[in-house]
């Protein structure tokens, strides 16, 4: 499997929602910012399962974090035979980059809705 690392500052971190099939999961997104031109930042949201949750409670929203995440990536063929291809960021590990300490309770984390919905009825493999 894949793996890269991203250096940035957290856009957002997402409560837990559920996907189709009843899949769990929360997402944390990161900028990456290009340093030849800020136009062309990186904005990526990485996915965090169940089990990585503690990695992430301890951070909010303007940290500068280095995450480490494995790329998976799936081929889908809709039911009008055009593929595509899904490409997943999973955490496996986060690390403070900020010259500053930081902990902050759930009330003061900031989320940001993903548009994800367990009730949306789409063709959608996920």
């Amino acid at each position: 499997m894949a793996a890269i690392e991203i250096r940035g500052s957290i856009t957002h971190i997402t409560p837990e929602v559920e996907l189709k099939g009843g899949f769990k999961c929360r997402f944390v997104g990161v900028l990456e910012p290009n340093q030849n031109n800020p136009k062309y930042d990186n904005k990526f949201q990485i996915q965090v399962l169940k089990d990585k949750y503690p990695l992430i409670d301890k951070f909010h929203v303007g940290a500068q974090v280095k995450i480490n995440a494995n790329v998976a990536s799936k081929e889908w063929t809709n039911q009008s035979g055009v593929t595509s291809y899904f490409v997943t960021l999973g955490l496996w590990k986060i690390e403070n980059t900020g010259s500053a300490e930081f902990s902050h309770p759930e009330s003061e984390r900031q989320a940001e809705s993903t548009g994800f919905s367990s009730n949306e009825s789409n063709d959608d493999p996920f």
